[in-house]
């Protein structure tokens, strides 16, 4: 009897060590940016996990949900260096845009959250480029995100990222002129 005893309370013992190094191990997140995105939308926090080597994996968390990786994908998607996060605009219309050097991509990418508040949802736009976006503009249709165009590509002196909220997609262009606004803008500068 006593062998049975002692033998349940050594495998008891080894049961709740396991789950205390697996809380133990729970990625820990730090604040990197909190941004209201306006008077009426919610709140989106960018978040990053510890450090290795000198990237961090970033996370977004929209008002209070579960913090999700910025990127989808393998695990390594979300992992790098940070190269700028800003929360721009006025009390009434904000943005939050993420950009750096990620791994698995070979070059600068980024998101784009804003608050589409006719359609009472958070917009969400990743996009691909050397340059981060001076401009975001917050319309009832969609979101879209204006870059100097350093050259490569196309001799067009901006690119334009629209997406399309009722259908989430999102199209590229090349252009020599800056859109007409028809709702918030915001200057990124």
């Amino acid at each position: 009897m006593r062998r049975r005893f002692t033998y349940a309370r050594t495998l008891m013992v080894i049961a709740l060590s396991g789950l205390s190094s697996m809380a133990y191990c729970a990625p820990r997140l730090s604040t990197v940016k909190v941004c209201e995105l306006g008077a009426s939308g919610p709140t989106v926090t960018l978040l990053r996990s510890h450090r290795i080597g000198d990237t961090f994996k970033y996370f977004a968390r929209v008002s209070g949900q579960t913090a999700k990786p910025i990127f989808e994908g393998d695990d390594d998607q979300a992992r790098g260096t940070l190269i700028k996060a800003t929360c721009a605009g006025t009390k009434a219309a904000r943005a939050l845009v993420v950009s750096g050097e990620f791994f698995g991509s070979g070059y600068p990418k980024g998101v784009a959250y804003g608050w589409n508040a006719p359609q009472q949802k958070v917009e969400r736009m990743d996009f691909a480029e050397r340059a981060f976006p001076s401009r975001i503009y917050l319309n009832p249709t969609g979101m879209q995100l204006l870059f100097p165009n350093p050259g490569g590509e196309t001799s067009a002196k901006f690119v334009l990222y629209q997406h399309d909220a009722a259908s989430d997609r999102t199209e590229t262009l090349s252009t020599d002129t800056a859109p007409e606004p028809s709702g918030s803008t915001i200057d990124l500068d």
